[in-house]
């Protein structure tokens, strides 16, 4: 059975972390759990016990551009902090495509003492994620920077603007309503979010299908309006599209049992 819980992110960090969340499983059979990952970096701590024992580490995830699965075994505790695009990058300098499909082990990042802090609240209350919310919280906060990269407010607003309006598709017209040309935007959003702007549009654009079925899994019935409606030039491509990053195909994934 898992269990989900998101605290919002505190005020010393809500320029940079999207919100906390963690989620609990115990599981007697190994256990596949898909996600369709956002544009987003991820600094977890998972606690768990498995047929090796009990174990505790911590990571950043950067963006994802697969198919991401986890397999669930045993018992555990996963904790983390999601950034939101930009914010990992604007938080600690470093530059976000390093991380692209990357898992990198904090120790490698950050000073032991640092990660200890972290590893040990996790470690002490297996079962409490508020505990390691709190300790997440304290060694992000210790990271903040007296001043955000001058360009961050410009991610998150062009971020922002691809999410809220649906209607957009096009690299170019993003870059043309922020003032800014292709290869600018390219550029920015390299180093920033990992990833170009074509990608973080697509993904949108297939969150935005993906809750379209959801709602009303009778727009199946014209899959190739909806495919259109997000901006793909035909049905092939969206399912081809579809298919890379939720795992299966519309119509399989209409079909799964809720």
């Amino acid at each position: 059975m898992d269990s989900v819980y998101r605290p919002p992110a505190g005020p010393a960090v809500a320029d940079f972390v999207e919100r906390y969340w963690s989620v609990s499983w115990s599981t007697d059979e190994p256990r596949r759990r898909e996600v369709i990952t956002h544009p987003a970096f991820h600094l977890t701590v998972t606690t768990g016990e498995d047929e090796n024992g009990r174990y505790c580490r911590a990571v950043v995830n950067g963006v994802v551009t697969r198919t991401f699965a986890v397999d669930l075994r045993g018992r555990g505790l996963v904790v983390g902090a999601k950034f939101r695009p930009g914010g990992f990058t604007a938080l600690t300098g470093w530059p976000a495509y390093a991380f692209t499909d990357r898992m990198v082990p904090l120790p490698e990042l950050l000073t032991a003492d640092r990660v200890r802090g972290l590893t040990d609240a996790a470690a002490a209350a297996p079962d409490d994620p508020d505990m390691a919310v709190a300790a997440l919280d304290e060694l992000i906060t210790g990271l903040v920077p007296r001043r955000r990269p001058a360009t961050y407010p410009l991610v998150l607003s062009v971020v922002a603007d691809m999410l809220a309006d649906h209607s957009l598709s096009r690299v170019e017209d993003v870059a043309a309503r922020h003032g800014l040309s292709v290869r600018a935007l390219q550029r920015l959003f390299r180093r920033f979010v990992g990833v170009g702007p074509k990608w973080v549009l697509q993904r949108y654009r297939l969150h935005d299908a993906v809750s379209a079925i959801d709602t009303d899994p009778g727009v199946m019935a014209d899959l190739a309006g909806l495919a259109a409606s997000l901006g793909w030039s035909d049905q092939s491509h969206f399912t081809r599209d579809f298919t890379a990053a939720v795992g299966v195909s519309p119509h399989a994934y209409a079909a799964r049992p809720v």
